[in-house]
C-alpha cells in the first residue's frame, strides 16, 4: 500500500521530473520554438508554440521564489494535460487506474500550463514554458522545452 501511495503522490507532484521535459541542448535539428512529444503515446508529435493556440487557453498569474527574490508573472497557454492528450498516452485498460502510474496525471487538479506567453510576450522563438501554480519555488518552471517524454512509473 505504501509503495502505491508513493507512486500516486509522485505522479501528482512531479510534472517536471516525471514528464522528462528536455530544455534546449542535444536537439539541434528541432527549430527554436518547436518541441516533441514522444514516449508511451499513440501519436508522437512535433508541435510549435503557435500550435498550442488551437487548444483551450488559460491565463494564470503566479508568484514564486527565484533565488532570493519573488517573481510574479502572467502566463497564457493550454493545460499540460490537454497538450499530452493530443499525443494519446497509451494507458493499459487491463490495469486498474493505469493513468495514475504515468508521471503526469490529473490527480491533484493543478492547472499546470504549457505557456505560450509570459507577461504578454510570445515564447514562440524560445519554446514553451512549464508553469506549475502553487509551487513556492520556480524549480519546475522549466523554460525552452524541446521534448516531453511520456512514460509510466515502475
Amino acid at each position: 500500500m505504501r509503495k502505491s501511495f508513493t507512486r500516486v503522490t509522485l505522479a501528482a507532484a512531479a510534472a517536471l521530473a516525471a514528464v522528462a521535459l528536455t530544455v534546449t541542448g542535444g536537439f539541434a535539428k528541432i527549430p527554436l520554438g518547436d518541441f516533441l512529444i514522444n514516449g508511451k503515446v499513440a501519436n508522437p508529435l512535433r508541435l510549435s508554440v503557435s500550435d498550442l493556440a488551437s487548444l483551450p487557453i488559460q491565463t494564470l498569474t503566479v508568484s514564486f521564489k527565484a533565488g532570493a527574490q519573488t517573481e510574479t508573472h502572467t502566463y497564457t497557454g493550454p493545460l499540460l494535460l490537454d497538450v499530452l492528450g493530443l499525443a494519446e498516452p497509451k494507458f493499459d485498460a487491463k490495469v486498474k487506474n493505469d493513468k495514475l502510474r504515468f508521471y503526469v496525471s490529473g490527480f491533484e487538479s493543478k492547472q499546470v500550463l504549457l505557456a505560450m506567453t509570459e507577461d504578454g510576450n510570445s515564447l514562440a522563438t524560445e519554446g514553451p514554458r512549464l508553469v506549475v501554480p502553487g509551487d513556492d519555488h520556480g524549480g519546475r518552471y522549466v523554460t525552452n522545452i524541446v521534448r516531453i517524454h511520456v512514460d509510466r512509473g515502475q
